[in-house]
């Protein structure tokens, strides 16, 4: 690459990063949206609502991840290749796939309903599948939208959508439509996305046959295709099998603890391939260091992640108790937990991205499917134990993935195994400080208090301690955050002296 070119392309960088905060609200609006849409919903319906909910979800969800899955990761790593007519190629491609996996779910919507005794799981399952159509066409369009840093946009789309999903939940909650409230939440998500992007991005494009120059996205998608069908269908088949095996009020149970805390941590796993594809994608073109790009990025999903989690590890009992109905105090050790997975798995979310954008799928399925033959080994062995094993057993993938996803990482980056745990240890530290004072100290003192008041004596102390912490002995990499992503200084090294 010639000097101009390089200049340029680390000034794309650049102009990339400076948009990343507008994901960071996008983050922040699914997530508080999702809190108080599961915690208004667990005060109307009953676990075995949410659990035909979620039984109807997951085939939707594994349909759409064999189809559709890889088109959107694909799109956003393309080069400068990516123009109008290629364009319309891969809408054709993605209208024709979408319509495929509607279609293929509304037939796999009679065999699976017959397995479970719940008369509507047929109907819920049957209208879900119209939500694969919306999402291959909301997801093109937001992929377009990342790959022109027009992050504020899909900020913006995400708020409108999400306040048009809480709203019919909410009413058909209310109404008494029971699992419908979960069923047209999701839809009507979609649905707004959808529409706002064929508006706002891909209304002027119109379908065009299929070239040579389609070859090569559609090998790249395949292979992403790949390692997100068996990511979900490690966790979707889970659920099926919670609710076949321990019945659908037990899976209601878990859907809600997933809400409350999986969800979470899987939106900021979404934003971040979303976001991170296009980061790396833009720092390879640019010959920057990769190495650099995963440690900052490692940093700060540890410097957001690690607090979320550990602090709602150390508040969940009350959140639960305070804001929903005593039908759901069974799943304050699930969603306990599933808050200890995603502390491990927060800190691992930059390594999807970069196996997409140095397109290298093969690692991230070869830990696909050695996480997926360990669920399935490990739920066999415990089956005939308490549910809540079988929980424990599915929270506890890390022990496959974490050193897995440690070796693939030096392989593509260089990073050894001190280097990528330097790169998240302060933060980490700073966490886990906050939780041992919270659990350890506070938490006997405020056993008098009231459910509202702990929870906001906890939040409120949390925050002052990994705040104080972080800004005592952390404040000069945060405030060389933006020149850490863009790669002009390295994670480790010493800023200038004055």
């Amino acid at each position: 690459m010639s000097k101009e070119g390089a200049v340029g392309a680390n000034e794309n960088v650049k102009s990339f990063v400076r948009q990343t905060h507008w994901a960071l609200i996008e983050t922040g609006i699914i997530i508080a949206a999702t809190i108080m849409n599961t915690i208004v919903l667990s005060r109307i319906l009953t676990p075995s609502e949410f659990g035909a909910a979620a039984i109807a979800l997951a085939i939707a969800n594994v349909v759409q991840a064999l189809i559709i899955g890889g088109f959107g990761p694909a799109i956003v790593r393309l080069g400068p290749e990516l123009d109008r007519h290629l364009s319309q190629q891969i809408y054709t491609l993605v209208l024709a796939a979408s319509l495929a996996g509607s279609l293929l779910c509304f037939v796999l919507a009679f065999p699976i309903s017959a397995l479970f005794e719940e008369q509507n799981i047929l109907q819920l399952i049957l209208v879900s599948s119209c939500s694969i159509l919306f999402f291959g066409i909301s997801s093109f369009g937001s992929s377009l939208l990342v790959r022109a840093a027009r992050l504020r946009d899909i900020a913006v789309m995400v708020f409108v959508a999400k306040t048009a999903s809480i709203t019919i939940a909410i009413s058909i909650a209310v109404a008494g439509g029971g699992s419908w409230a979960l069923i047209a939440s999701h839809i009507v998500f979609v649905f707004t996305q959808t529409v706002w992007v064929l508006v706002a991005i891909i209304g002027g494009l119109r379908p065009a046959l299929p070239k040579q120059a389609l070859v090569g996205f559609i090998k790249t998608s395949s292979l992403i295709v790949v390692e997100n069908f068996v990511t979900t269908v490690t966790v979707r088949f889970f659920a099926i099998y919670a609710g076949l095996h321990y019945g659908i009020a037990n899976l209601g149970l878990l859907n809600y603890a997933l809400r409350l805390v999986d969800e979470l941590g899987s939106i900021i796993v979404r934003t971040m391939n979303r976001v991170g594809v296009a980061y790396f994608s833009r720092l390879r073109d640019s010959n920057g260091s990769i190495k650099d790009g995963f440690a900052a990025t490692t940093y700060l999903s540890t410097l957001i992640g690690a607090p979320i989690f550990m602090g709602l590890f150390s508040v969940i009992d009350e959140l639960i108790l305070l804001l929903s109905s005593e039908a759901w105090v069974s799943a304050i050790p699930m969603a306990k937990i599933l808050c200890l997975y995603w502390i491990v798995r927060v800190m691992r979310i930059g390594t999807s991205p970069i196996y997409k954008a140095l397109d290298k799928q093969s690692y991230a399925i070869l830990i696909s499917w050695a996480v997926l033959i360990y669920l399935a080994t490990a739920s066999f062995l415990v089956r005939d134990l308490e549910f809540i094993y079988v929980v424990a057993v599915f929270a506890a993938r890390p022990v496959v993935s974490l050193p897995l996803g440690v070796w693939t990482m030096w392989r593509l980056t260089g990073a050894s195994f001190v280097e990528q745990f330097a790169a998240l240890m302060q933060p980490l530290l700073f966490a886990g400080i906050m939780l041992i004072v919270l659990e350890g100290v506070v938490a006997n003192q405020i056993t008098h208090l009231a459910e509202w008041e702990s929870l906001i004596v906890k939040v409120a102390l949390g925050a002052a301690i990994y705040l104080s912490l972080t800004a005592l002995f952390d404040h000069k990499r945060i405030l060389r955050l933006p020149d850490l992503l863009t790669g002009q200084v390295s994670l480790n090294a010493r800023p200038p002296s004055k």
